[in-house]
């Protein structure tokens, strides 16, 4: 199950495409929102309930269920599929301790929260398997990027990225550090900016390039998808992204 939340200028509608519950041998359910005002979040949480009456023995499904109740306003819907679905399979994944422990948080229970984390954690390796870690940062928190980027090199991550929006993106490793603004353009849609970025990213570090230079073609990404309705409206070749990051200035710091 895919669920992204991004936000779109209030002046645009997009297309939304929304796929149907799928009963397979599994009965997995798979939903992607591109967007997601309230008939969506209906939508969502319609679509996870009727899961669960598909398969109320199934653990994957009622966890993933639980995944979509939790943000879209039933947290403790989520708790009870959550905690059932880890009853329902004892040798569960880390990622069911996750869900419960989102599931706890916001229905407002800490402790049990905490106690869902740090299981979790105990279950995952640690940042010292990790070369890069990219994440997102909330518009408007880009005074803690730093602190939170020097925080996952500590728990040995080799290098952090952190995109902030209109806020750029920050760059840490044991060798480099680079706040980068974002480019100067009009923004329609930010819906697959992120995923952009990455790529960007990726291309550069494939291509054998420092991660600073890595870090500009991902900003130049993002900016180009950001420029068009939808998640890939502004997706370009490589010259193309390449002769934008050269042409277009970025925002003053």
């Amino acid at each position: 199950m895919i669920a992204k939340r991004h936000s779109l200028r209030p002046e645009h509608t997009p297309t939304v495409r929304l796929s149907s519950i799928r009963t397979t041998p599994t009965l997995t359910l798979s939903s992607s929102y591109l967007c997601w005002p309230q008939e969506l979040f209906d939508a969502a949480v319609s679509h996870a309930r009727k899961a669960v009456q598909l398969a109320p023995g199934a653990a994957d499904i009622l966890n993933q269920a639980g995944f979509i109740l939790a943000p879209s306003g039933f947290p403790e819907e989520a708790l009870i599929l959550a905690q059932k679905s880890i009853a329902l399979n004892p040798n569960h994944p880390a990622v069911y301790l996750g869900i419960l422990g989102n599931a706890c948080r916001l229905s407002g229970h800490i402790d049990e929260a905490i106690a869902a984390f740090e299981a979790y954690n105990a279950r995952v390796p640690g940042f010292g398997l990790v070369d890069l870690v990219i994440a997102y940062r909330e518009k408007g928190q880009a005074e803690k990027a730093e602190d939170a980027a020097k925080r996952l090199l500590d728990l040995g991550a080799r290098g952090v990225v952190l995109t902030m929006g209109p806020d750029g993106s920050l760059l840490m490793t044991d060798r480099d550090r680079m706040r980068l603004p974002a480019h100067e353009v009009a923004v329609v849609d930010t819906s697959g900016c992120g995923d952009a970025y990455c790529a960007g990213f990726i291309r550069g570090l494939l291509l054998g390039w420092e991660p600073i230079e890595c870090a500009r073609l991902g900003n130049a990404a993002a900016a180009l998808v950001a420029q068009g309705l939808g998640s890939d409206a502004g997706i370009r070749d490589l010259d193309d992204t390449l002769r934008f990051m050269r042409e277009t200035p970025l925002r003053a710091a």
